[in-house]
């Protein structure tokens, strides 16, 4: 088979299928794509040797430098320890030759002594999900008894700091879903100053569009400037925020090197390997697209070249590398990019040629960069320049 140009593979790997809570809004379990029901609980023995002989023969295949691989779910601690050794030992063993960046993304409810043992021996860094205090969280990350979890959440990432703060195991993040409803800046300050995490991401729902509710249109993009306001008025200046300091180096990087930017990014392929070990396309794009991305191929019997030459790799390509036709005139078109996420721009009607639904959103929060951009010293004229 042809060889793909890849430098950095990205795998969710589906640990498991199942999952200890029932968050409202989870992509995985109440959106269109069901196939999980078709899927093991989690990964068994004999899946895990396959998808380490599928990354050790792919890597050599394409001269892979980089595999990074979010240990995901339903909830990945579901699996069982001894067996979730085992994976981290055949993963590090495929990848031993090149970089190999491991991380696991968790409600962390299940967390104790024994697994951040087990995350320290092998480098794992972990991201908690977790959407804010008590009143923000508790709305829609909920047990399966309806349930708060904030509680418990909190109890396993408190552990998972304090090894960090003794240099254990990587420091750890925070992934919160965005809520208008809430407040971003208690949500900010709860995981900065009661939790001690130095490593957020505030995410748009997985909504497209035709799920997302349009009244809210502009909400998301207010929430992000209170959590952006707040870190600068603060000086936090050891506070990553993913989205917004993605949004802010686009902003300060000029046409060319944005240009330079998108071509490095085609060589970044991501890609989900399911709980059954079979290859499919990033699983949030086939939440929203079942019916454009359903095949599931053996890793034991496919490649990386069979999944991205083939007829969804191309709808995929076309869909990430097409603006959408209501972007040409749009003065943040090259920063933006049509959007955070692909996903965002389709709809049944028009496939992915759609302005993402968090248009407005994101205007609002690259607008208000640029005011403080200004205000720092920066022209306008400057400004408009780099965007052109």
């Amino acid at each position: 088979m042809a060889q793909l140009d890849v430098d950095h593979l990205q795998l969710v790997l589906k640990v498991s299928e199942r999952c200890n809570i029932a968050c409202t809004y989870c992509y995985f379990f109440f959106k269109s794509d069901q196939s999980y029901r078709e899927h093991d609980a989690v990964l068994s023995a004999a899946n895990v040797e396959d998808v380490g002989a599928f990354l050790q023969r792919e890597i050599a295949r394409h001269a892979i430098k980089r595999v990074t691989i979010a240990l995901h779910g339903g909830e990945p601690l579901l699996m069982k320890r001894a067996r979730f050794r085992a994976l981290l030992e055949s993963l590090t063993q495929a990848c031993r030759t090149i970089r190999l960046d491991l991380t696991v993304q968790t409600n962390a409810m299940l967390i104790d002594d024994d697994w951040i043992e087990l995350f320290g021996v092998f480098g794992v860094r972990v991201g908690v999900s977790l959407d804010g205090p008590p009143e923000a969280n508790d709305r829609a990350r909920i047990d399966k008894k309806g349930r708060g979890t904030h509680a418990r959440s909190i109890a396993g990432l408190r552990q998972v700091v304090e090894a960090a703060r003794e240099g254990r195991i990587p420091e750890p993040g925070i992934l919160c879903v965005m809520d208008p409803g809430a407040d971003p800046v208690a949500a900010y300050r709860h995981f900065v100053d009661d939790l001690g995490v130095r490593h957020l991401d505030f995410l748009f729902p997985d909504d497209d569009h035709d799920s997302f509710d349009r009244s809210r249109a502009g909400e998301f993009g207010a929430y992000l400037v209170k959590v952006f306001e707040t870190r600068l008025r603060r000086g936090d200046k050891d506070v990553r925020i993913r989205v917004l300091d993605h949004l802010q180096f686009l902003l300060n990087r000029t046409p060319a090197a944005r240009a330079d930017d998108r071509a490095a990014q085609r060589r970044v392929k991501v890609a989900t390997i399911s709980s059954d070990a079979t290859l499919g396309i990033d699983d949030i794009i086939r939440s929203v697209a079942p019916e454009r991305f359903n095949a599931f191929r053996p890793v034991s019997r496919t490649s990386l070249e069979a999944l991205f030459s083939g007829a969804e790799g191309h709808r995929l390509r076309e869909a990430e590398s097409r603006r959408p036709a209501a972007c040409s005139d749009c003065l943040w078109r090259d920063v933006c990019g049509g959007g955070v996420h692909v996903i965002h721009r389709h709809s049944l009607a028009r496939g992915f040629d759609n302005p993402s639904i968090y248009c407005e959103d994101i205007k609002i929060i690259l607008g208000r960069m640029v005011q403080v951009m200004h205000a720092a010293g920066v022209s306008y004229d400057a400004l408009l320049e780099n965007l052109a």
